[in-house]
């Protein structure tokens, strides 16, 4: 499987986000600080990691290391002989998308087993690896059966992978753990301590924020 990159991607980046920049700035949308200079910064990084395909190789080598071995998850093999910073060559990886309607062929304990799998692999990122993949669209995965029809699950790109320093995945597992649990204390401490709240804002703000993140951890 050949990802080849569109040419001139890489090179209008910077010029493209100045660009926005510009028009955000112009038309008043947000104010030019060192809050948005920072933000930029990182989108900036971000955008020139993932038209690095010998850095996503790396990081799909990784995962596959990770993943060797496990009974449904499967990651492309990276072939690093043929792969440059432009061009990265895998496996070829059969597979349809979860919402072909090729997948009602796929039981109710099968698809339920799929779900269940693709958790696990959330929470190991957060709770064990500190690896994260921040582009978990429905593009990026394929689901097939092997020849003794079981189900597997296929991942794919792993160009936005990103590691987080204990600083950022503490108070991300205690937001996840607080609102699992029905903790409000801890849940309005860690979403401080992330930086998604402040202490200041009113009563009625934390208390909203805490049911709207109860309400996305019920499915766990």
């Amino acid at each position: 499987c050949l990802k080849v990159q569109y040419p001139g991607v890489a090179d209008a980046i910077d010029s493209d986000l100045n660009s926005v920049l510009r028009l955000l700035t112009l038309t008043n949308f947000i104010k030019r600080d060192a809050d948005v200079d920072t933000w930029l910064a990182e989108i900036r990084r971000l955008l020139h990691e993932e038209v690095d395909y010998l850095l996503e190789a790396e990081k799909t080598e990784r995962f596959y290391a990770l993943l060797k071995g496990h009974p449904i998850l499967r990651v492309p093999k990276v072939y690093s002989q043929y792969t440059s910073k432009r061009l990265l060559v895998t496996s070829f990886e059969e597979g349809i998308a979860v919402s072909d309607v090729a997948a009602a062929e796929f039981s109710q304990a099968q698809r339920n087993l799929l779900g269940k799998t693709f958790l696990q692999l959330f929470l190991q990122e957060v709770f064990e690896w500190g690896t994260l993949q921040t582009d978990p669209n429905f593009g990026n995965y394929r689901i097939r059966k092997n020849a003794k029809g079981k189900p597997e699950l296929v991942l794919l790109d792993f160009g936005s992978v990103m590691d987080y320093p204990a600083s950022f995945l503490r108070p991300l597992q205690q937001v996840m753990m607080g609102a699992y649990r029905n903790d409000m204390p801890l849940l309005r401490q860690a979403t401080i301590d992330l930086g998604v709240m402040k202490n200041e804002f009113p009563e009625s703000v934390h208390k909203d924020f805490a049911a709207l993140c109860c309400l996305l951890l019920e499915p766990f």
